[in-house]
């Protein structure tokens, strides 16, 4: 196996990852001495983990997202293009249902990463959450939408500022109100949440 199928896997698999690492011994410090993909310092393995939905997901992938939706939904509120909150509508629900179809993260992935513009953040967490913020969003944004193209443009350009607040603050402050909501349903044992 070649040692980028091998990474592809570990990145993409938590339980191939584990047992590659076990049988192989393989070291986080020497992979990211060899490629720069994993930070050993967040990456921490447990048993409790194999159980879990976590994966690695890479913190500047989000933050990059995040910018993306700002950039684009702060641009059609000044160019006054209502389209511009569809198409941005568009890619949060597609990318929050299937995750190849995030087209900001994607191209993170396959333009920003490879061109090594910014360092990548990995962390060993559940993408649910994120997923989930992103779907609300999505919906807001919608919500947003239909009241732009039936002419209320106060309250349809107010809903895009607060998708556009609530993403600067998950930049800013670190602080994902989707996220927060899910882990409060998660403590309400609503099926489908976890609450932490």
């Amino acid at each position: 196996m070649q040692l980028f199928e091998l990474l592809q896997n570990i990145l993409t698999d938590p339980c191939f990852e584990c047992t590659i690492l076990i049988k192989t011994k393989l070291r986080f410090n020497e992979i990211n001495r060899r490629t720069g993909l994993i930070n050993a310092k967040h990456f921490v393995i447990n048993w409790s983990n194999l159980m879990s939905d976590n994966k690695i997901i890479d913190l500047n992938s989000l933050k990059f997202n995040q910018i993306s939706i700002i950039i684009f939904l702060l641009t059609g509120f000044i160019l006054n293009l209502r389209i511009i909150p569809v198409f941005v509508a568009a890619v949060m629900l597609a990318g929050s249902l299937e995750p190849r179809l995030a087209l900001f993260k994607q191209f993170f992935r396959y333009v920003v990463k490879p061109l090594k513009l910014v360092k990548p953040n990995p962390v060993y967490e559940s993408p649910a959450p994120h997923n989930f913020a992103q779907l609300l969003g999505g919906i807001v944004l919608i919500l947003s939408d239909l009241l732009l193209y039936r002419g209320s443009f106060l309250p349809g350009w107010t809903l895009t500022w607060l998708v556009i607040f609530l993403a600067l603050a998950n930049v800013i402050f670190g602080f994902c109100a989707g996220c927060f909501i899910y882990f409060q349903l998660g403590k309400l044992n609503i099926p489908g949440f976890q609450p932490k």
